[in-house]
């Protein structure tokens, strides 16, 4: 992305001030995009998002678009699988780029904070509670 581009109010994990990633998950990390009257969400090209240093596409087709924050403008809300961000344990900043319908680039970034894959062990019910009540 040239120095010239677009800066984009950028949220990982929209809803959570620390924004904690496990990058060993299979999942997909939320991307929001926060519109404004200088940044209107409609003109963006959902096909060139990339995420990360990987440079993740876009998991699905379209981003989804709605007023995420409540403020009156329409947002943008992307999702990226998380083995495709080429994002380490030691980054703390990931970046969004991408090109507006008239081919202007724009970028936004925001910190993360790592948080390690937690291996969920079933745990077996008491026997008293095998057959139900």
């Amino acid at each position: 992305i040239c120095p010239s581009a677009l800066e984009a109010m950028v949220d990982v994990k929209p809803g959570s001030d620390e924004n904690p990633l496990n990058l060993g998950s299979r999942g997909l990390i939320p991307v929001a995009i926060y519109g404004s009257a200088e940044f209107d969400v409609a003109d963006i090209d959902d096909a060139s998002l990339a995420f990360g240093p990987g440079m993740a596409p876009i998991a699905h087709k379209a981003a989804h678009r709605s007023d995420l924050d409540v403020d009156g403008f329409v947002d943008l809300l992307a999702h990226f699988r998380s083995q495709e961000t080429g994002l380490e344990i030691t980054d703390t900043e990931a970046c969004l780029t991408g090109l507006l319908l008239d081919g202007t680039e724009f970028t936004g970034c925001d910190s993360f904070r790592v948080v390690p894959k937690v291996d969920l062990v079933p745990v077996g019910l008491p026997s008293d509670h095998a057959g139900g009540n």
